[in-house]
């Protein structure tokens, strides 16, 4: 019961004659919602998949996949090479940590001497560089030379690895247990060093020990494919420090999903096809026939290329995010991914490191330039924020321990200042469509917050920076450069799109530039897109894919709107509709730009819509468990009674 202060404020917000009328309203509006065809297009979605398993297509494909699989799977697991490479990893994983710092003690010590002889015979920087690494390894040998145990075992001891391989990896306690005492031989880990001395010659010492690396961890994630979804969504912003990040963000997307379908195959994982699924997979065949029919040529097949590949994270996570404690684990890695990003974007702004590129300068010069952290753009970086701002609050919300709760709320303030001070103003619409919209999803009675947050905006005005008050409010001004460049690039794509709204003209940068110069405005012949993600698409696959994918997005709010309102778990249901309205702000945003523009992004928005499906799956199947185990029990007491 409640006492004091929290009773008071509770009888007096309950006697307001306002809060009533809202809460009334707000009632009203839900019942609404659950009736005639608001009810289809806001609840439907679960009667919707159970049509289209029971429908010839949904029959067909389980049957088709029940037979190639157990042929697949017969012929995987008697395969010589999984067999060997199953008995490799095992004998390295008993592995005794003497041994491995041998090995590395060796290593390091062949590598400095190769690069000694080779800077007396010709001094240069590189093998100056190659001998300090050498140094580092045979430094970082020295702790593993004083421990006889076998590394799964201090691997699972670890305060850090063994909390992330068993909390976040789900490795269970069996696959780190050693049976009799820890393997291999000094002498031959002492021997083996020397041919990694003679290839430091030719390659970096320290990319030959992450090549090393990499290869375990390609096998770990071969024994669980979750490691590498994990792995994916909390590196994927800072791929930028290496060389071709989307080409990286690329192939480690299709190793993983290859180690899904393989477990899936072999009968260890589940895939359950959904209608949605269905409508991602015709848009993932547009997305390539437009890269294969393009103006654009070879580049078009490329970017074709990495976009379907890139699509396919939607079907790791819905494949791989089948339970509510990897949902959690899920939301929980990307916000951890949010937090840093925005970290350094705070850190640019506040040390002055940020550009004015992007910013006229002119009209806001109380605006030194705009943070990009990990991007390259500042309307990407707000893209990144508001797709998974809401899927922050949404954990902030539901988090039943109030211990954690401010490490949340500081989670969230550094990324909505942050969002704040790449001053895109697409994002920042976007951002308070999505709150509006994820507090009446949350709780039918925010109809009395949000009001209360209308009428006190006017009252706030004053005490916001003027910077803020003015870039927000040139929204639409077409004196601001950037506006007015939008609004002519605008007219000259939809004559564009009009001309070429049965075929498109293919996907890619080249495409729309060898087109683009004959429609545009004098002065504004070069542009990359078309600044709108809605037009850009349909310019470049025509209207037919255009339709596929606005019956693709009509899906996915079915899907989202029906876990509000039928969803059971609380959690479960704030983080579907968390990624639902973070999808929802970059839709806003979508209209005032490209915002596919960055692969990264791109990724990270299907990401956020297979979040949605997922949530909503697991919702599902809790409540048909509970209605099965409810049904159950009834006819037992039935039973007992007769």
């Amino acid at each position: 019961m409640k006492s004091g202060f929290g009773k008071w404020l509770s009888g007096f917000l309950e006697g307001s004659a306002i809060l009533r009328g809202l809460d009334k309203l707000g009632s009203l509006l839900y019942k609404k919602l659950g009736q005639g065809a608001y009810s289809f297009a806001f609840g439907s979605y679960d009667t919707m998949c159970e049509t289209f398993e029971d429908s010839a297509v949904g029959s067909k494909q389980k049957k088709k996949r029940g037979a190639v699989s157990r042929f697949l799977a017969s012929n995987m697991e008697e395969s010589v090479y999984v067999t060997a490479i199953g008995s490799m990893m095992r004998y390295l994983s008993r592995l005794s940590m003497r041994v491995i710092g041998v090995f590395l003690m060796s290593s390091g010590f062949y590598s400095l001497l190769a690069q000694l002889i080779l800077y007396l015979l010709a001094p240069s920087d590189q093998t100056l560089l190659y001998g300090a690494i050498s140094v580092a390894i045979i430094l970082l040998s020295i702790p593993f030379l004083f421990s006889k145990r076998a590394l799964c075992s201090v691997v699972y001891d670890s305060a850090v690895f063994g909390r992330i391989a068993r909390d976040f990896c789900g490795f269970r306690e069996r696959s780190f247990q050693v049976e009799g005492k820890p393997t291999g031989r000094k002498n031959a880990a002492f021997i083996l060093g020397l041919p990694f001395g003679i290839l430091s010659c030719f390659v970096n010492p320290a990319l030959m020990l992450i090549l090393m690396i990499g290869l375990i961890f390609a096998y770990i994630v071969l024994l669980n494919p979750e490691c590498g979804y994990l792995l994916i969504l909390f590196i994927l912003p800072f791929l930028v420090v290496l060389p071709h990040p989307s080409i990286l963000l690329a192939l480690l997307t299709v190793y993983t999903f290859g180690c899904f379908v393989i477990k899936v195959i072999l009968g260890k994982r589940s895939c359950k096809f959904e209608l949605l699924d269905a409508l991602v997979i015709c848009f993932m065949a547009v997305m390539l026939l437009g890269g294969l029919i393009s103006y654009g040529g070879m580049q078009s097949i490329k970017a074709a290329s990495i976009y379907v590949v890139l699509m396919l994270g939607y079907f790791l996570t819905v494949g791989l995010v089948n339970t509510k404690e990897m949902l959690k684990k899920s939301a929980t890695v990307l916000c951890v991914s949010l937090l840093l990003v925005s970290a350094y974007g705070l850190y640019q702004n506040f040390t002055g490191n940020i550009s004015a590129e992007w910013i006229d300068t002119e009209m806001f010069e109380s605006i030194g330039g705009r943070v990009v952290s990990t991007f390259e753009n500042p309307n990407m970086l707000g893209l990144y924020l508001i797709l998974l701002l809401p899927l922050l609050a949404a954990e902030m919300i539901g988090e039943k321990n109030w211990w954690k709760k401010p490490r949340y709320i500081l989670s969230f303030a550094a990324g909505a200042a942050c969002l704040i001070y790449t001053w895109a103003r697409g994002a920042w619409l976007g951002f308070l469509f999505a709150a509006v919209v994820f507090l009446l999803m949350w709780n039918k009675r925010t109809m009395g917050l949000l009001l209360a947050g209308v009428l006190a905006l006017p009252m706030l005005i004053p005490y916001l920076p003027a910077s803020i008050v003015s870039r927000f409010s040139s929204i639409g001004d077409l004196t601001d450069t950037s506006t007015n460049y939008r609004v002519y690039i605008w007219r000259g794509s939809t004559k564009m799109a009009a001309d070429y709204a049965l075929t498109g003209i293919g996907i890619g940068e080249e495409a729309f530039n060898r087109i683009y110069p004959y429609y545009s405005f004098a002065g504004i012949e070069k542009a990359p897109h078309a600044h709108n993600l809605f037009l850009q698409l349909f310019i470049e696959v025509g209207i037919f894919g255009f339709i596929i994918f606005l019956a693709l997005l009509i899906c996915l709010f079915q899907c989202g709107f029906s876990l509000a309102k039928h969803g059971a778990d609380k959690e479960v249901r704030l983080i579907g509709c968390g990624a639902l309205c973070g999808v929802l702000a970059a839709l806003v945003q979508g209209m005032t730009d490209y915002v596919w523009y960055n692969y990264r992004v791109f990724f990270v928005f299907w990401l956020v819509i297979g979040l949605v499906a997922a949530a909503r799956r697991i919702d599902y199947a809790a409540r048909q468990k509970h209605m099965y185990t409810s049904s159950a029990c009834s006819v037992d007491l039935t039973l007992g009674e007769n």
